[in-house]
Parts: C-alpha cells; structure tokens; sequence
C-alpha cells in the first residue's frame, strides 16, 4: 500500500494561508492587554494561527491518494467426475484411494502458493473433505468445462487437472471447444472392453391410443456372447407381453428386437425392456430400460358435411389424415350415411352448407344441439341467406351466384396462433379461390387469418376468420378451391407440407376446448429424469377469470407402491410452482386440493419419472479423448500413480501472482480526525484563556 498527498489547487497557495492566519492572530493578540504573561500570548498566538492557516489550507483541497496492491494467488481447479459409471467399475477401496491422493496433491499444491477450487457435476465443493458419492447420473464434460471457464473467467486460473475415465454420454467431445487453460487428466477407470450384453437404446412412441399397437424397438449390443442364444422380452406390472431371441454372429454386434405392444389401459403406462442375465456377465444393470407411454382413450373426432363431392372435400381429408390425432368421417346425402354418435364429434367442418337446396337442414339442426365447434367453408352452392343466420354477427352483402378470384394475404395481426414463417411467404402465391362477390361484415370478436386480395389491391375483406364466442368456436372459410392449393404446393414444393400446415393449425385450434377451471394444477412436463425435480405449476383465478396469489394449495403424491407424501404451499406473484426432489423412478399421481372464494376445488394428474440408464450403457474408458484434451490445451495425462510428476508439472509450470491495484481518494476535508484537530486547536486556546483569567 501507498500514499502521497495531492491538492486541487497550487501549493503555493498554502503560503497565503500561513500569512493569513499569522495575520489574523497578530491583530488579535498585538497590543493586546492580558493578564497573563508573554509566554502565554505567544502560546495562544500560535494555536490561533494554525487554527486560521488550517482552516484556509482547507479551502486549497488537499487529498490523499491511497494506492493498494492485492495479489491474487494462480488457481488451480480440481474437476472430479462422479459419475455413476465410476462406481460400476471401480471398487470403493479404489475410489477412497484416488481421492485420499487428490487430498495429498491438494494439500501439497496449497503448500507451493497455489489457491485451490474443487468441482464435480452436481455442486461445487469448497473442500475435498466434502464426502463424494459418485451417483451422478450423466456425464457432460464439455458442459463442465464451460462452467469452469465462465465461472473463473478474468482470475488467475492456472490449471484444472480433471479426474476421469474419458467417457461421456451427454454434450459434445470436450475434445471440439478450444478452453482457455491447461487441462490435466487424471486417468481411471479400465479401458479393456467387458463381458456384458447392453440394451443400448430403446426407440418407442411416447403417445398412444387405447386399441391400437405401438412399436418398441430395443437395440442390444454384444461383447463375448457370440452363438450365444439371448432372450429379451416386453413386461408390464410383471406381466411378460412379448419376448424375443436373438443370437449375435460376432462380437461388438448391434441388433434390434422390435415388438408390437397393445395400448390397453388409458393413461401413463410403464414397459420394461429386459435381457435376460447370461453367466459371468461383468454387470446386469444395464439389462433393463424402462419406457413410459401415455395411452390415450380416442382420438379427435371431424364430421365433414357436404350436400355434394368436391375436389375440397378430398384436400381437406388428404391433410387430417397426416395426424393420427384425428378421425374422420363423411356426410353427403345419398353417398355417406350420418353418424349416429353425434355426442362424440369434435368438430364439425360444413362444406358450402346451408346448401340451396336445404338438403341438410335437419342433420345441422341435430348437431348444434350439441354446441359441437364449426368450420364453414363457403362456396357456390352456399344459401348465403341461411348462413348468415348460421355465423351471425358476421353478414355477407352479396348478389346470388355471383363471385370473385382472390388470392390469399396474410393478416400480422392475427394472434391465436402462429404459422411458420414460410407458409406466411407462400401464401400469396397460392392459386385464387373463388368468394361471394360483395361486402363481408365481422364483429369485434372476429379474429382474422387471411385476407382477400384482387390482382394486386388489398380489400381488407377477410378470407379465413376464427371467432370464440358463447363458448363455442368458429371458423369461416369464405372461398372455396383450397384443392388447387394442395396441387400448386406439390408441384412447386414436391410436398403438401404447406397446405397441410394451414388446415391444421385451424383445425388444431378450433377441436382445442378452452379450460375455465378456476383452479389448474399440472406438472411441467409429463416425463421427469430422476435426477431433476418435478415441477407442478400451480394457478388460480377468480370469478373474472383474474390470475389470484397468496392461495393455500394441499398436493397429495401417490407413487407405484401406493405410498403417499403430502405437500402444502402457497402461490405468489413471484413464484407459482412447486418443486419435489428425489422422487424414485415410476409413474405418480397427485391430487392438489385449494379453497377459492369460499369454493372447495380439486384435480388431479399423473407424471412419470425415469430412471437414468445411459451412465450403464458404456463402461469402457476413453483414456484416448483425455490424451487428445490434454494435448489440445496444453497440458499432460497422468495416471493416479503419476500424482508426484502431475505436483512437479503444476510448480514449474506455476503461473506468477496477479497484482491488482486499486486507487482511493480521500479529501482531507471528508476525515474525521481533521475535525478533531481544528476542535482540539480551539478548545485549547478557550481552555487557556480561561484558565489564565482571560475572558
């Protein structure tokens, strides 16, 4: 630390100062008649004048300017990966004595001048003396490293020696981001491949209707059971649903097994994949996966209505039949047969109904009885008259069996839900379709999609609107010819994808039924890793359907065994979810209770949570990618016994301490012992006078 004094105006200034105060002290005590002696005027002539020349000097504006210098020690950051892997392997004896070496090299390192930080894929430890379970059950070394890197970013980082056995399952190779310091690996692990037989991967549809067969397709690996026959078989709650065998030609043979597997039981659903254990089998652990498929009880029933085929009608089909979300059924008088179960439809889709033959006026009757979503698509043989009626507020102005061409614009400020950005840019280029010609009048509670255009003029009448009122939604299509879309997308695209897009996000959004429970609690995702929380997002509203805070929610969690755990917070402004840690794998329902405005309200849902078997799946060190990584930063591989050589490496190679100066100003006038002098100044030529008899 330094300090030197500095003044806002010339020093010199400091002369004036002194005559200034010897000045004033003159006139007070020259002459001056007291009744103590001279050795005591001068002593009160002295404390006057510095008192006035200190006080003057002030004005000058002296500092004084601190300098500091702190030295910041080179760092040195030791990464372990407890991973679950390592603990597959290694023997606990061998973890204890690799980290009871890590604690020798710490403590000798910290010895030499270095500052240590430790760091492993769940926290940081401050201490190696923190006990480390390796349980992880991922591994990102590349994520790791870029924690490292942006969490000591600007220090004195010197090293990072890394204690690993090079696999990873997560991320990219660390070995492809260029870090900013030496890396140092520690080998471990065995790099000689194992006897195991290893389901590597599990391919299966998450999503699933109750009747229908979904795929389960498991890749198996191979490693010292050639000619060997090996079963592998589909299990639900114990029960065995298929099985397969299969007998691997060569070591290091991937093969798949893929089974059928009936959707029965509506909900989340828990199958297990399971090889059968072969003798001297170096681990079973990864014999098992487990996958969770949500069966769902139906799909979305469509009833297209129609007074007459039309090349529409056929497009219209084409495009919901790309989603197996949806089921579709026909009505054409005297060709399709109408549906009984009108309850079960979703959405009803009128093609240029009202017709004007009023040939479908009883079966419309039947099924808006049933506050059932509609879709109108309006064409030539369209009884304007009745639809008016049908879509009222919205009203067409328009002349019988006359129309127009319009080609298609899109409209920014729809907001109901999106399309993507290409379909927005082709849309102008789709063939014209042909609309009543006229006015068309739309409420306030319209939501318009597509605008009509002719030639080159916007006539800001709407095309494709969507409304959502008493609760029940609608779309109106006020053209028809959406066919030659469907063609002029394949002949320029070679796809559908386009057209596709644009019939279903409408239709997505008008089988889409709003939810007006006052009270929703839903978990975040439906599937959870075990080594993430589960998240509930909790909301609440009154009766205007206003976000509310500050509600007591009571959540019951029932696990597979039928356990239960009871959990209870409090929704704020600032936080509105639940989290709960540590849950085994399994499928789990809750039940969330809450009393808004007086009103008992309750629901309930289900979430899975999956176990994590990738740290399974590969048990070979990869000491290669630990060389590679210590080449490509600079530093050095070692083994555990190397531990000596790795200290001898860190001290030479030892980076010099960082000095980080800093500087402080402090006005003289701003201390507070400068008051203390001049008050001291003071009280003591008062004291004298005082003491001498002097007024």
């Amino acid at each position: 630390m330094g300090s030197a004094i500095f003044f806002e105006h010339s020093y010199w200034f400091f002369i004036l100062c002194f005559l200034a105060g010897t000045g004033y002290a003159f006139l007070l005590y020259y002459k001056h008649k007291a009744p103590w002696s001279n050795r005591v005027t001068w002593q009160l002539f002295a404390l006057r004048a510095v008192l006035i020349a200190l006080l003057a000097g002030l004005l000058v504006g002296p500092f004084i300017k601190i300098i500091q210098n702190q030295f910041e020690k080179p760092k040195v950051v030791i990464v372990i990966d407890n991973s679950l892997s390592l603990k597959i392997v290694e023997d606990s004896v061998s973890l204890y004595n690799y980290m009871a070496g890590l604690k020798q090299l710490a403590s000798r390192l910290d010895n030499s001048g270095y500052e240590l930080r430790f760091r492993t894929f769940d926290e940081e430890h401050t201490s190696l003396n923190a006990p480390v379970t390796f349980e992880w059950q991922t591994t990102n070394l590349n994520a790791l490293f870029k924690s490292v890197q942006n969490d000591f970013e600007g220090t004195n980082l010197g090293a990072v020696v890394l204690l690993s056995d090079g696999i990873y399952n997560q991320g990219i190779s660390p070995t492809f981001t260029q870090f900013t310091f030496p890396v140092y690996p520690i080998g471990i692990g065995d790099t000689i491949s194992k006897q195991d037989l290893v389901i590597k991967n599990v391919m299966y549809n998450r999503l699933s209707y109750q009747g229908n067969r979904f795929p389960v397709i498991a890749e198996v690996f191979n490693e010292g059971y050639m000619g060997i026959p090996v079963k592998i078989s589909v299990s639900r709650n114990n029960q065995e649903l298929a099985s397969e065998t299969i007998t691997f030609s060569r070591n290091n043979q991937l093969k798949k097994a893929e089974f059928f597997i009936d959707a029965e039981e509506v909900g989340l659903q828990r199958y297990t994949v399971k090889l059968e254990g072969m003798p001297d089998e170096f681990t079973y652990v990864n014999n098992t996966r487990h996958v969770f498929v949500d069966i769902i009880d139906g799909k979305e029933q469509i009833l297209i209505m129609a007074a007459s085929p039309h090349p529409d009608i056929k497009a219209i089909v084409s495009a919901i039949e790309t989603n197996d979300n949806y089921n579709v059924e026909l009505f054409i008088p005297g060709i399709y047969e109408f549906p009984e179960a009108i309850q079960d439809i979703d959405l009803v889709i009128y093609h240029q109904i009202p017709d004007s033959k009023r040939l479908t006026d009883t079966y419309v009757e039947r099924i808006k009885e049933q506050k059932i979503p509609e879709f109108y698509i309006v064409g030539s043989q369209t009884n304007i008259s009745a639809l008016n009626k049908a879509i009222a507020p919205v009203h067409i102005n328009s002349l019988h069996n006359q129309g127009d061409l319009v080609t298609a614009i899109y409209y920014p400020q729809f907001s109901l839900f999106g399309l993507s950005g290409e379909l927005v840019e082709f849309l102008s280029s789709f063939p014209p379709v042909r609309v009543p010609f006229g006015q068309i009048n739309a409420d306030i509670e319209s939501n318009v999609l597509l605008r009509q255009r002719v030639g080159s003029v916007e006539t800001g009448r709407p095309l494709l609107l969507f409304r959502n009122a008493d609760d029940k939604k609608t779309g109106i299509m006020f053209g028809e010819g959406i066919w030659q879309w469907k063609l002029f997308d394949y002949a320029k695209n070679k796809n559908n994808t386009m057209s596709d897009e644009l019939i279903l996000k409408s239709i997505q959004y008008l089988t889409t039924r709003d939810d007006k429970r006052k009270f929703r609690v839903f978990p975040r995702t439906n599937e959870f890793f075990e080594n993430e929380p589960v998240i509930l997002e909790a909301e609440a509203y009154n009766s205007l359907y206003e976000v509310i805070y500050d509600v007591k929610i009571d959540i019951t969690i029932t696990g597979d065994t039928n356990r239960s755990a009871d959990y209870t917070f409090v929704t704020s402004k600032n936080n509105s979810s639940f989290t709960i840690r540590d849950l085994a794998p399994g499928i789990y329902t809750f039940q969330a209770r809450a009393v808004i405005n007086g009103q008992p309200h309750q629901i309930s849902g289900e979430f899975a949570v999956k176990a994590m078997d990738i740290e399974a799946v590969n048990l070979t060190a990869d000491h290669h990618l630990l060389r590679e990584l210590a080449i490509k930063s600079g530093g050095q591989f070692y083994f555990p016994s190397q531990l000596d050589e790795l200290e001898s490496a860190l001290i030479r190679n030892k980076p010099p301490d960082v000095i980080h100066s800093s500087e402080r100003f402090f006005p003289l006038i701003n201390l507070i012992w400068v008051f203390f002098i001049l008050l001291a100044l003071i009280t003591a030529e008062w004291f004298i006078r005082k003491y001498q008899g002097g007024y």
